[in-house]
Parts: structure tokens; C-alpha cells; sequence
């Protein structure tokens, strides 16, 4: 448990001689050190303010392993909700500025795309490892390899 091992190229090929099948695979694989990554995904309170939402996680200390998430509902009374966003957050969609308890995560929703109208809507902002690839011992970490905080904003 002190290392992710994640999958950075595959090849397999499988050829059949009668009965038997033969499977000739190649595996690139890279050991990413896991506490630094871990102690990252620990969340704390979320907000939004001058469309600005913002959100602690742990000290980050290789960025190129973080990745975000925000997914927006606009919660309807009679119909269903309506998804307004729900993808992963590139680069430049991101600020991250160190704190004293860790980084604040801070995301414009202009710069994402985000336009609110009134009414009442469910912001969940999610922080992942991302190492570029399939994390092939994720079941040894079980859910700590992802976290995720939810705000109810509602306009008026």
C-alpha cells in the first residue's frame, strides 16, 4: 500500500495453436509514492462567493496527479433535475493557492462555463487521483483514491 501502480502503455496479444491459447503481453508500468497523493484528497469546506467556488484539500505536491471534477444540478420542484456541467476540469479552469492548512482550490464559473439563473442547485466538486492511466491495485486503496464535497446554492 505504499505505492499506486499505474499502467503507462499495454499491449496483448493472443494467438490460438489448437486448444491452447498463448497471451504475449507487455506492461509499462509506473510506482507513484501514495501518502503525498492520499494526504491530498482530504476535503474541507466548500463555498461560493462572487462566483468564485472554493475548497481546501491537502497539501499538493505533484499537481500533474490531481484532477477535478465539478458537476452542477439545477434542482427542479416538479420536473427533473436539469445537469447544467459534468466533466473534469482542465488546467487552466483551476487555481490552486497554498494555505496554511494545505491548498485552496479555487474555480471561476465564467472561466468554466457556468452561468447561474435563479432557482436552487446542487455544486459537487470532486478531487481524484489522475497519474495518466488505469491504477492497477485501486481495490488495495478502496475509496481514498477520490474525494468530493457538496454545496446547496440557491438564487433567488
Amino acid at each position: 500500500k505504499k505505492f499506486l501502480v499505474v499502467v503507462k502503455k499495454q499491449d496483448v496479444r493472443g494467438t490460438l495453436n489448437g486448444s491452447v491459447k498463448f497471451v504475449d503481453a507487455f506492461f509499462a508500468v509506473e510506482l507513484i509514492e501514495a501518502a503525498p497523493l492520499l494526504n491530498t484528497l482530504k476535503m474541507t469546506n466548500i463555498e461560493l462567493y462572487n462566483d468564485v467556488l472554493s475548497f481546501n484539500i491537502g497539501k499538493v505536491s505533484k499537481k500533474e496527479y490531481i484532477g477535478f471534477n465539478l458537476k452542477i444540478e439545477k434542482q427542479k420542484i416538479l420536473a427533473s433535475d436539469r445537469i447544467i456541467i459534468d466533466r473534469d476540469l482542465k488546467d487552466s479552469e483551476v487555481i490552486l493557492k497554498t494555505s496554511a492548512n494545505g491548498t485552496v482550490v479555487d474555480v471561476n464559473m465564467n472561466t468554466a462555463g457556468v452561468q447561474f439563473s435563479s432557482g436552487k442547485f446542487e455544486i459537487t466538486a470532486k478531487a481524484f487521483i489522475n497519474a495518466g492511466g488505469r491504477v492497477l491495485n485501486a481495490s488495495q486503496f478502496g475509496e481514498s483514491l477520490e474525494t468530493s464535497r457538496m454545496l446547496i446554492y440557491k438564487i433567488r
